[in-house]
């Protein structure tokens, strides 16, 4: 892994092969902590997210419009990738990082999408991974390669909405390219 450990949004690799700066990571574990939610229970990040591919990280709350009208086109694109994929496509995962300001809420919200979740109790690490990719607005989706931690696409919400037909395929095609 090379990379960086501080604030970045240019396409440049995020995990690092060392260090001891608090804001250095080495895989994805390191980045989002040792459990993610999957609905119903909570599992080890690992055994959750691929080691190589792509993973999102999806910046929303229920109480945000724009993100209430987001999250369903999300969502429907994921599904689609999700049961038209193959053994030969690459590996996709999303992780719904919540702004919500009560555990309810967040519950509720997340009870709507098909995706991984952080932790709602995982506030450090939320604030963290907003600080780090530079989230100033919600929804954001910040699109990163699994095995590198390159930035493919810092605005992943504009690439999904503009992708003709709700193209997915198209859409990872062109942040694959960016690897």
């Amino acid at each position: 892994f090379e990379g960086i450990g501080a604030p970045n949004t240019q396409m440049g690799n995020f995990f690092s092969s060392g260090g001891s700066s608090r804001d250095t990571f080495t895989n994805l574990t390191d980045l989002f902590g040792p459990t993610l939610e999957t609905g119903s229970s909570s599992s080890s990040t690992a055994d959750l997210l691929p080691s190589d591919g792509v993973v999102a990280i999806y910046f929303s709350a229920h109480w945000c419009p724009p993100c209430r009208s987001f999250t369903p086109v999300l969502a429907e694109t994921y599904i689609t990738y999700q049961e038209d994929c193959s053994d030969e496509d690459t590996p996709f995962r999303i992780v719904f990082v919540s702004s919500d300001k009560t555990l309810s809420e967040f519950s509720s919200y997340f009870n709507t999408m098909p995706f991984l979740a952080l932790p709602y109790s995982a506030s450090g690490i939320k604030r963290k991974l907003s600080n780090i990719f530079s989230i100033r607005g919600i929804p954001s989706l910040v699109v990163l390669d699994a095995k590198t931690g390159k930035i493919l696409s810092s605005n992943g919400r504009n690439d999904i909405v503009s992708a003709k037909g709700g193209d997915i395929r198209g859409v990872l095609q062109k942040w694959i390219a960016n690897r």
